[in-house]
């Protein structure tokens, strides 16, 4: 991962990126996180919970409605305002817009917005069903997408600021 300023972090998924090479300590880490997802397979298996990555089957007034009702403060939710619907539908026209969603079942747990820009992918926003039956959707579908966009050849994963 690259940490670009103090709050962006971008994960170079091809060997030839021009992002520099995970050190060795952060590799570490990253394989105790794969078995950490290995575990929660296992448990979402064992209850019998089944999990898939979907792409872009939600229309976008449902997207737009899980972010708002997850976002939604005393400000509002600038995901679900009228010109970010605006944008979302343009990108969605354009083949940009991807929203890359976790289905536990038949229902959707977890979703990321996000649209191609160039060679690499920019996540915009997320939303979290917390009361799902997979221990951390969130995670599991960043794994997910993560090993979707390196098939597809991405050469970055933005994953905007970070706290």
């Amino acid at each position: 991962a690259a940490q670009l300023g103090s709050t962006r972090s971008t994960i170079g998924l091809q060997s030839d990126s021009f992002f520099p090479p995970v050190p060795a300590d952060l590799r570490r880490a990253l394989k105790k996180r794969r078995g950490d997802l290995r575990r929660q397979l296992r448990r979402a298996t064992k209850a019998g919970v089944s999990c898939s990555l979907r792409m872009n089957t939600l229309p976008i007034d449902k997207v737009v409605a899980a972010l708002g009702a997850r976002h939604d403060g005393a400000l509002g939710c600038w995901a679900s305002s009228k010109r970010a619907v605006a944008l979302y539908e343009a990108l969605l026209e354009e083949g940009k817009l991807l929203v890359f969603e976790l289905w536990e079942g038949e229902s959707c747990c977890a979703l990321d917005v996000a649209h191609a820009a160039g060679a690499g992918v920019y996540v915009a926003t997320r939303c979290v069903d917390r009361g799902s039956h997979i221990g951390s959707p969130g995670f599991l579908l960043a794994f997910a997408t993560c090993g979707w966009l390196q098939r597809q050849g991405a050469a970055c994963w933005d994953l905007g600021a970070v706290d």
